[in-house]
């Protein structure tokens, strides 16, 4: 129900819900689905010089190529990735970001960001920048959007042999879209609960937050991949196409662990990804069990399309009958020594990860994603009318960034004010959470709770509102209530509200 595009590719592909990438970083992920090799040995960057041999340099000659590559560089001359996903005036920041990154790296040490395993972006979810509240022009918000409308737009212009290969930086970090791919504002770099990008240190419902905005900007995955398959239908391809649908990697919502380094504790969830391949001709699902992994990615495009790949793989074909070894492994990268040596498991670690998502979903009981709250009995507040539900007036003010864009919504735009972000001022210290209804027009459409270090008197708090209830032009308003902690837990008391800076 919320992922319809995926479940649509699914009913016509096989899937393997048993597979498994081999490296947790993305400029080893990336060239072992186009290899069909582990990552190992020494240091290597993600280009053509690392990686001569890859399906793409394989097949060049043989067939068209239309490849959008995000991180790596492993197309040949065969490629004409001519995209201008950026103009001159917009490429200026990012630039200008990223020299201060390797500067930082390189004279501060430590302090400054990773700038080994990207070509640019170092800073994280979003560059240094002005605060300026006129962002329309903001190249992290353009650039997925871009690449793959430039992608999509490609496959009518090329014959139909062609490879297409498309590497999109989603659902990956900035979590900033929404399912139609608006994108919302956010008030600090990493998601609240996140330290440094890194390690996930935050109380549950701040990490329950983040993963509800991966989780939509999932959904617009879904969304991107039903104009994927409405493009190759509408040009009469889709039956013909050998149609791949995978991740490089993963990530972990898990308090306390890292969010993508690899540890014993995290494994798991880094390890398994989605996979979903479509055969020439297929027009029934299958679902298949046993044991893969992206490196049997490139033999299964040589089975399905009757090639011989001529440097020796480490995968197997999807396609064979054979019987598949219970062994995984996954390659740890590090900075100085490459992939490094690989953790070794066994497939039968598919029930661990499985129990994680079942106890993860319960965070997210209701189809809807906005439809989330800190405990059960909170959450029937949404979609409840505030009035009748009002207690005594607090003592305590908030504060709401922008609240001035609800005065007239501008659905026009490139973004839309879902992210309620604000501070909180309390009359006196609470030691327990301080939780929070937000209403749009007198119901409840969202509930939080606030985060920071408790006793204290000043909170923040940020809460995502579902985007279909705004109308074009209507001037809505925001109220704020305390859910009072004590008794009934339906009492709501007012908070007043002015705009924050």
């Amino acid at each position: 129900e919320r992922f319809p595009n995926f479940e649509r590719l699914r009913r016509v592909s096989n899937w393997y819900p048993n597979a498994t990438t081999v490296a947790h970083n993305t400029a080893h992920a990336v060239p072992a689905i186009l290899t069909g090799r582990y990552p190992e040995g020494g240091p290597k960057a993600p280009d053509l010089r690392s990686y001569p041999d890859s399906l793409l340099t394989l097949l060049d000659g043989s067939y068209n190529l239309n490849v959008i590559e995000s991180v790596t560089d492993l197309c040949g001359d065969g490629c004409d990735d001519s995209m201008d996903v950026l103009t001159h005036r917009e490429r200026v920041g990012p630039a200008l970001a990223d020299i201060s990154a390797v500067f930082a790296a390189l004279v501060l040490s430590d302090a400054g960001p990773t700038v080994d395993t990207a070509w640019s972006g170092f800073w994280g979810e979003t560059a240094p920048s002005s605060s300026s509240k006129d962002r329309k022009e903001h190249w992290k918000f353009r650039d997925p959007p871009r690449r793959f409308g430039y992608f999509d737009k490609r496959i009518e212009a090329f014959p139909k042999r062609t490879v297409h290969f498309l590497h999109l930086m989603l659902p990956h970090r900035p979590w900033q879209f929404l399912p139609d791919g608006k994108a919302y504002l956010r008030r600090h770099d990493s998601p609240h609960g996140l330290r440094k990008g890194r390690l996930w240190v935050g109380a549950d419902w701040e990490i329950a937050q983040a993963q509800q905005r991966h989780l939509l900007q999932v959904q617009y995955v879904d969304t991107l991949l039903g104009q994927l398959l409405d493009t190759l239908e509408r040009l009469e391809r889709f039956d013909d196409t050998l149609l791949i649908v995978t991740s490089d990697h993963g990530g972990t919502f898990k308090s306390r662990d890292s969010r993508r380094s690899l540890t014993e504790s995290n494994m798991i969830d880094l390890a398994y990804v989605p996979l979903l391949v479509k055969l020439p001709g297929q027009a029934l699902g299958a679902t298949d069990d046993r044991n893969a992994q992206t490196i049997d990615i490139a033999p299964t495009i040589a089975d399905a399309l009757d090639f011989d790949i001529p440097w020796r793989v480490d995968g197997v074909s999807l396609l064979s009958e054979a019987s598949r070894p219970a062994e995984k492994r996954i390659y740890r990268s590090q900075k100085d020594t490459g992939a490094g040596k690989p953790w070794v498991f066994s497939s039968a670690r598919l029930a661990e990860s499985n129990a994680v998502v079942d106890e993860i979903a319960t965070r997210f009981p209701e189809t809807s994603l906005f439809i989330v709250a800190p405990e059960a009995s909170a959450r029937s507040l949404i979609g409840a009318a505030a009035e009748p539900l009002l207690g005594p007036a607090s003592l305590a003010r908030a504060e709401v960034l922008r609240l001035d864009d609800y005065d007239s919504i501008d659905l026009g735009t490139w973004w839309v004010p879902s992210h309620v972000m604000g501070t909180l001022y309390l009359a006196r210290p609470i030691n327990s959470p301080v939780r929070l209804a937000i209403a749009l027009d007198g119901t409840v459409q969202a509930i939080t709770e606030a985060y920071g270090p408790t006793p204290a008197t000043t909170v923040e708090f940020t809460a995502l509102l579902d985007p279909d209830l705004f109308e074009h032009g209507a001037r809505h308003t925001i109220e704020l209530f305390l859910i009072e902690p004590e008794g009934e837990p339906g009492v709501l008391r007012p908070v007043a509200v002015s705009l924050g800076e």
